[in-house]
């Protein structure tokens, strides 16, 4: 069994990293605490440019859970493989 890995932060590393975890096989969970920005990428809806990201998404929107989560990201002990991406700007 593949562990799930979560991502927190679905800016561009987070968001790229998580897409190309699902696309290895793993399971993901993708936390961001703009629900507007999780809400868009639970429609297919991306906030960046990768060249094939939109066809990685598609691909592997089975293994792909996008949420919002309460302060301090609680729902990361969900996962057995917690990542913290940030803006570094």
């Amino acid at each position: 069994m593949q562990p799930v890995i979560g991502f927190a932060g679905m800016t561009h590393l987070g968001l790229v990293s998580g897409i190309c975890a699902a696309e290895k096989g793993f399971t993901v969970i993708g936390f961001d605490p703009d629900s507007a920005r999780t809400s868009a990428l639970s429609r297919g809806e991306l906030p960046v440019s990768e060249p094939q990201l939109p066809e990685l998404l598609q691909k592997n929107r089975e293994r792909l859970r996008f949420t919002r989560t309460p302060p301090r990201y609680p729902a990361v002990t969900w996962s057995m493989l917690p990542r913290m991406c940030r803006p570094t700007i």
